[in-house]
């Protein structure tokens, strides 16, 4: 477990992050302990939700993942890393918070962990490439609007993305109790595109998880999608969504293109 030394940054994550020190704290300390985490992390279900992330990149005509390296951004006593490890994926996982990697790290034996921030990683994180970095309620994204501030968090991250590679992001962007505002997917999905990558979402996996579907098909996810934010909006809760972003080498494949048929159009 290595630590990072403070750095001074824009954002101060201990605003957001009182409650959840405390309960990470309790978690390790006390018998009983982290049953305190059910309400801010998750402990079930991770299989589903990367299914479901599957589904969405099988639906775009992309591969599924089932080996190669995994990042667990923010990673929190590691339930998604240990969901990852049982898909053949070698981790690599980091929090912000001790208490956190510490419970990870007792969870989760075959996965690294380190303690850092979202915004700037620990050097042993940034020496290697990533086939899916998973980005799940970090703070950086999820409690904050500032796509300026947002843009620079993932240009470090695609750095250590392999080509055809995929990030994940996802959180809970609106409804409930929650009084933070989160990043905006339209402008998400702009830079995507201005970067030549495929994206797609966001989606809610609410009905998915709960009529247990197994369908890489995109009307369905989107369908069931639809239904999923009429109801949060009716019974006023803060479901997850996910955007999948695939890092694509589409500059490469447009130059070839445009190499073998410029003849046709007679531009020398």
């Amino acid at each position: 477990m290595v630590e990072r030394k403070k750095s001074r940054q824009k954002y101060n994550w201990l605003t957001f992050t009182k409650q959840s020190d405390v309960r990470y704290k309790n978690a390790r300390t006390q018998k009983d302990g982290y049953s305190a985490l059910k309400s801010h992390n998750i402990l079930s279900s991770g299989d589903v939700e990367l299914r479901f992330i599957q589904d969405m990149i099988v639906a775009v005509g992309g591969k599924k993942f089932n080996k190669g390296k995994a990042l667990d951004v923010c990673c929190g006593a590691g339930h998604m890393s240990s969901c990852l490890v049982d898909m053949g994926m070698q981790v690599v996982g980091f929090d912000l918070n001790k208490d956190a990697i510490s419970l990870a790290t007792s969870n989760v034996k075959d996965a690294t962990f380190y303690v850092s921030d979202a915004v700037n990683l620990v050097a042993d994180i940034t020496t290697t490439g990533y086939d899916l970095i998973l980005i799940r309620e970090a703070h950086p994204f999820s409690r904050i609007n500032d796509f300026d501030f947002q843009k620079k968090i993932l240009d470090q991250y695609f750095s250590i993305l392999n080509s055809g590679g995929v990030l994940v992001i996802a959180h809970a962007n609106s409804g409930g109790r929650m009084p933070f505002p989160s990043i905006d997917f339209v402008l998400l999905a702009k830079w995507a595109e201005d970067n030549c990558y495929s994206f797609t979402g966001p989606f809610y996996m609410f009905l998915y998880k709960h009529l247990n579907l197994k369908s890489p098909n995109q009307f369905l996810i989107k369908a069931g999608s639809l239904l999923s934010l009429l109801l949060s909006k009716i019974f006023n809760q803060r479901w997850i969504q996910f955007v999948c972003i695939v890092k694509k080498m589409i500059e490469l494949q447009q130059f070839f293109y445009f190499f073998i048929f410029k003849d046709l159009y007679n531009v020398s």
